[in-house]
């Protein structure tokens, strides 16, 4: 994977995308909830490191992910 820019939010963790809750061109704060992974059954939550627009979505329901992953960028 493509190493992570300033603006990048990562997978804590391996597993595959659940759902996404934001589209590109929203404004997000932070601490909002990005979008949920599934690893061995269990959901985790990607939240927002820091406000701003989404500017790209690098993944889509359904895809696997590895720990460190661009998921998407807040610029």
């Amino acid at each position: 994977p493509a190493a992570a820019g300033p603006g990048d939010e990562v997978a804590p963790l391996g597993g595959v995308v659940q759902s996404i809750h934001v589209n590109v061109g929203q404004v997000v704060n932070e601490g909002e909830k990005l979008l949920s992974l599934e690893a061995m059954k269990m959901v985790t939550h990607v939240i927002a490191r820091r406000g701003g627009k989404i500017t790209n979505i690098a993944v889509k329901p359904g895809d696997p992910v590895d720990a460190g992953q661009v998921l998407l960028t807040i610029g």
